[in-house]
């Protein structure tokens, strides 16, 4: 079965993927953050940056486009076929109230019409490109997975995900994989995506519709790095490795970008990875209270040091 790791936006970019893989492995493909063609239909000069920054990598990396109309296809498919890429996934779940509003990711779920459209003009065109989605299962009620089901059921889809909530659930309350009971017999793989949180939440996902073709991991995987590594038969995730990877990052955006983007960056990773650490939610306070690079790192080595790993290391939203 195969092992995705889902695009976080703000997170998983191409200095977390390289050192993912470098460190931990066991992903498939990695799935890039969304671009979103301007009005002009151009790249901008951090997402071109992003996407050659996987050029040479030693991992497959699929880029996912956030459009809602056709007029952009001609322009930017084109420009990621010559980055290198042979796959792109189509955003159909996004939930952004910002996003939605403009008719895209999720925002399509509601405009049968439009999605129909859209998916036309993409498949017709002679790009060379496989193309797999993301979607949710319905914009405001999963009644309506039904008839989106049949609707992407009626395209030649390499692959497409499903995260078994609506638009309107956000990433509340429970998933919804009894939603998989209707791509029994799909026509192309079927990926499930929705808190997986555990080697014990992957199992139970596969036992229960063996039909999969894989399952994606996202926030479960930016807590706990070694999941995959887990999920492959590998070593199970220790302090001093998440020291090592949390370090790594640091190094690599301190070549990158100013204090104040790589405090943002960082914080957000460890307000995930904080999850599986016991003790954490006071030191990671203080490390959110950091003015420079070098008081960073010296609360990050107190937080280390002050914290041990859980002893069931998993994603809990309730402690974000």
């Amino acid at each position: 079965m195969k092992l995705y790791f889902a695009p976080l936006e703000g997170i998983t970019d191409g200095v977390y993927r390289r050192a993912h893989c470098k460190m931990f492995g066991g992903v498939d493909k990695y799935f890039a953050p969304f671009i979103s063609p301007s009005a002009g239909f151009r790249v901008t000069h951090r997402e071109k940056r992003q996407l050659l920054s996987d050029r040479d990598a030693n991992y497959t990396v699929v880029p996912q486009l956030l459009i809602g109309k056709p007029d952009a296809l001609e322009e930017i498919l084109p420009r990621l076929t010559d980055a290198g890429f042979t796959e792109i996934n189509l955003n159909l779940g996004c939930p952004s109230g910002t996003v939605t509003a403009k008719g895209k990711g999720a925002g399509l779920l509601r405009e049968p019409d439009a999605l129909r459209t859209l998916l036309d003009a993409l498949f017709a065109l002679p790009c060379g490109l496989a193309v797999s989605a993301k979607t949710r299962i319905g914009f405001s009620d999963i009644s309506e997975w039904e008839g989106l089901w049949q609707i992407l059921r009626a395209y030649p889809f390499s692959e497409l995900i499903v995260h078994a909530r609506t638009r309107e659930e956000y990433y509340r309350g429970r998933t919804h994989p009894d939603a998989l009971a209707l791509c029994k017999n799909a026509p192309f793989p079927v990926i499930f995506n929705g808190d997986l949180f555990s080697p014990e939440d992957v199992q139970a996902i596969e036992k229960a519709y063996p039909e999969l073709g894989g399952v994606m991991l996202g926030r479960g995987l930016v807590a706990n790095p070694a999941l995959s590594r887990m999920l492959r038969g590998g070593e199970a995730l220790t302090i001093s490795e998440l020291k090592r990877f949390h370090d790594a990052l640091c190094d690599a955006y301190a070549e990158e970008m100013p204090f104040k983007a790589l405090h943002g960056r960082m914080c957000e990773i460890m307000s995930y990875v904080c999850c599986c650490l016991d003790s954490a939610k006071k030191p990671l306070k203080q490390l959110r209270k950091a003015q420079t690079l070098a008081d960073y790192r010296t609360r990050a080595e107190a937080l280390f040091a002050i914290c041990d790993l859980k002893q069931q290391p998993w994603f809990d939203p309730l402690n974000l």
